[in-house]
């Protein structure tokens, strides 16, 4: 009967998990001692260890796979991410698995592939503060030996992950500026989810950026729509409730385009015409968003390229290459199309 690793470790006195690392070679096996890593070589010897065929084969396959870890599939964000790092990956030869992480089990059960014999690399695109997205969890992976980068995404940390991001609190002042450059002044912000930021995430915290820009710059503070969704009926549920009874701002900020588009729809049906007499300005520069009446006006961000970036840095860092900088960030782009004009801010 072939021995198994649980035998090994047994005889060894130490953990299942550090037979399989060191019996792998793993980069995560460096962490033992060099006694330790000796002592389960001799016993894997001294009992005639042979590795399964088929485990092997298998184990190969994981060595040139890469997982991509997403918070969700409905958002106009994630998917050029995902097509960037997928091609990017096979360029350079490897798979990549997807898994979404909506809720804890699924959490769970992509943890179980990152083990040992699991996959080679994380990258993570999640924007949730929830407990099995957490800073403490990532880390804790990193440091059990998972290679990890995020996207978009800071971890405060001192483990050893990479991050691709860019800068938000700049791209919301450039949106801000460009309005207030044509004169202004009363501003709604929509896009601070109701649950809060665990939530609402990084389309949150871009209108508490907004709202704290708008106040430096000594204006009138803005009315913060709070959202049920980032989806366009959530943007014109929202609006359309904000216009019933009040005068329309001259700029509507949105934190995600999907919200712009469903706010462009709301004021057109209280016979507001943006663009002319309200601004509207979303943030991604989503497919769509170019050819809307009027054109919207936004903040692209380079997705795509920031998946491929992701994918690249990860097989480095998988790879054990060196590494001045774990850190790396994209410049995100004002789009000014026709939504962002307030042609008629001075006659009202």
């Amino acid at each position: 009967m072939a021995v198994t690793l649980k035998e090994i470790a047994e005889v060894a006195g130490v953990t299942k998990t550090v037979v399989s690392e060191v019996l792998r070679d793993r980069p995560s096996a460096r962490r033992f001692s060099a006694a330790t890593r000796e002592r389960v070589l001799k016993v894997a010897e001294s009992l005639n260890y042979q590795p399964n065929f088929f485990a092997k084969q298998l184990m190969r396959q994981n060595r040139r796979t890469l997982m991509l870890a997403l918070s969700s599939l409905n958002d106009t964000f994630v998917m050029p991410i995902a097509q960037g790092f997928e091609q990017a990956a096979a360029k350079r030869g490897y798979n990549v698995m997807f898994s979404i992480l909506s809720h804890q089990q699924q959490a769970d059960s992509f943890e179980r592939v990152l083990g040992p014999q699991g996959i080679l690399g994380l990258a993570v695109v999640a924007w949730s503060s929830a407990p099995y997205l957490s800073d403490a969890r990532l880390t804790a992976l990193a440091e059990a030996g998972v290679h990890i980068v995020t996207i978009g995404r800071e971890v405060t940390t001192t483990a050893p992950i990479c991050q691709i991001d860019y800068d938000n609190e700049s791209a919301v002042r450039g949106v801000i500026d460009s309005l207030a450059a044509q004169g202004a002044r009363r501003f709604w912000l929509v896009g601070r989810h109701r649950a809060g930021n665990d939530a609402g995430g990084i389309i949150t915290l871009r209108c508490e950026m907004a709202a704290a820009y708008l106040a430096g710059l000594g204006l009138p503070e803005p009315r913060v729509l709070e959202v049920a969704g980032h989806d366009p009926e959530a943007g014109f549920a929202t609006v359309s409730e904000a216009l019933a009874g009040t005068s329309a701002p001259e700029a509507i900020c949105c934190g995600a385009d999907p919200l712009a588009w469903g706010s462009c729809r709301a004021l057109r049906e209280h016979g507001l015409t943006v663009g002319v007499e309200v601004a509207v300005t979303g943030f991604n520069d989503s497919y769509g968003s170019a050819y809307m009446t009027p054109a919207l006006t936004t903040v692209r961000i380079p997705a795509a390229r920031m998946g491929a970036m992701a994918a690249d840095m990860l097989i480095e860092d998988c790879q054990l290459e060196p590494r001045a900088e774990r850190r790396r960030s994209v410049d995100t782009e004002l789009i000014m199309r026709e939504s962002g004009c307030v042609r008629q801010v001075n006659r009202r």
